[in-house]
């Protein structure tokens, strides 16, 4: 399954206002891990992350897609659904 963690803050009015969204969106199709770097800075540096948004999709351990700072929700949604059919 396909996995999606999304790096965020407090105080990002961005990504305050993405989530939400991208939640609805994206449904019950992925696993969603949801990781606020004011809380977690090792896991934001572990992972390469020095500014928010971020949404990582992995698919067993390793990094398929990436989209910092600025992308839209349809974005991802579509690169999701790209990957769910090659990786099916």
């Amino acid at each position: 399954m396909i996995e999606l963690t999304y790096f965020s803050s407090p105080t990002c009015s961005v990504c305050l206002h993405l989530k939400p969204r991208l939640k609805q969106a994206v449904g019950t199709s992925i696993r969603w891990t949801d990781i606020d770097i004011s809380k977690a800075p090792e896991k934001a540096a572990a992972n390469t992350v020095f500014t928010v948004p971020v949404v990582i999709l992995t698919f067993e351990g390793q990094e398929l897609a990436r989209f910092v700072r600025v992308f839209g929700v349809q974005e991802v949604v579509n690169k999701i659904e790209n990957l769910q059919r090659k990786l099916s």
